[in-house]
């Protein structure tokens, strides 16, 4: 059980390695998840930039570039999750992209959708 965990920790160590030679000026990322098909990794956090592009509290990274979801959200993120192929985003926000979105917001890949009171 322990050599699963630690091979399930083998991504993050990875990515870990990679990241103060693919990316300058990130500040305060406090979440990051890696989407189902092992494409991109999403990163969540307080305001910050991204190799010079600024970034509204969130950014998919491919490894060399990173690009932001639509408009970002409106706060800091807290935590990323993936439910049936879409990033479930948490956090201390409210409106994510041009919708308003009370602390959970949808990200589907190209739009941003509402997911109640969170």
């Amino acid at each position: 059980m322990r050599f699963l965990f630690l091979l399930s920790l083998f991504p993050l160590v990875c990515f870990a390695q990679l990241w103060p030679t693919a990316a300058t000026n990130v500040y305060n990322w406090t979440t990051f998840q890696k989407d189902p098909m092992g494409n991109f990794i999403y990163i969540g956090g307080e305001s910050f930039e991204f190799n010079s592009l600024p970034i509204r509290y969130i950014v998919r990274w491919d490894g060399l570039n990173g690009v932001s979801l639509g408009n970002g959200v409106s706060g800091p993120v807290s935590d990323l999750e993936y439910f049936n192929n879409d990033l479930i985003v948490c956090g201390a926000f409210d409106s994510a992209g041009t919708i308003p979105a009370s602390r959970i917001a949808l990200w589907n890949g190209s739009n941003w959708q509402d997911l109640g009171l969170g």
